[in-house]
């Protein structure tokens, strides 16, 4: 692997550090008639912003403490896709306890009844358009009429990106492709 690419690497875990900081972490009460709904257990919701085995690595530990804590099994679960979890939280209401990120808690405190328990405080979020060191991108608006990989499009990162866009004179719709 080339350095230009390491380096591209390492940025790139970097944003995916901060982005994990910065989603709030809110967890719905566990009520008795949560705990009767299932019998047995509870279904922590989690966005998926990771595979599913990586989200169960990551967050099992969490949910077994939790488990431990309430007194009832944690089951871990998400969705294939931002879009899908939105729809699983707020129409189906499916999860008892849900990790999510800032903007889809206010959806969800609002069309689901979920509350906020516990989060992360970032005074700002941060991304970052990382380009090949040897690349002529000097600055954002020599990104138009290039193509650009992002993250899910309902992802927060990507309307900071498409945001940024525009406070830059580029139309994220017409400009770039994303």
């Amino acid at each position: 692997m080339n350095v230009q690419w390491i380096v591209v690497l390492k940025v790139f875990v970097v944003v995916f550090w901060l982005f994990c900081a910065s989603i709030n972490t809110s967890l719905a009460a566990a009520t008795q008639q949560e705990t009767d709904k299932h019998t047995s257990f509870l279904v922590f919701g989690i966005l998926p912003i990771v595979s599913p085995e990586q989200l169960v690595r990551r967050f099992g530990p969490l949910a077994d403490y939790l488990g431990k804590k309430l007194g009832v099994e944690i089951r871990i679960e998400t969705a294939p896709n931002y879009k899908e979890f939105v729809k699983r939280t707020n129409q189906q209401q499916r999860y008892d306890i849900l990790l999510t990120a800032p903007h889809f808690y206010y959806l969800a405190r609002h069309k689901a009844g979920y509350r906020s328990l516990v989060r992360v405080d970032r005074p700002v979020m941060q991304m970052l358009i990382v380009v090949p060191v040897h690349s002529d991108i000097r600055k954002v608006r020599d990104l138009a009429g290039r193509r650009l990989a992002i993250v899910d499009p309902l992802a927060l990162g990507t309307m900071l990106v498409r945001e940024h866009f525009l406070r830059s004179g580029l139309d994220p719709d017409r400009d770039v492709t994303l």
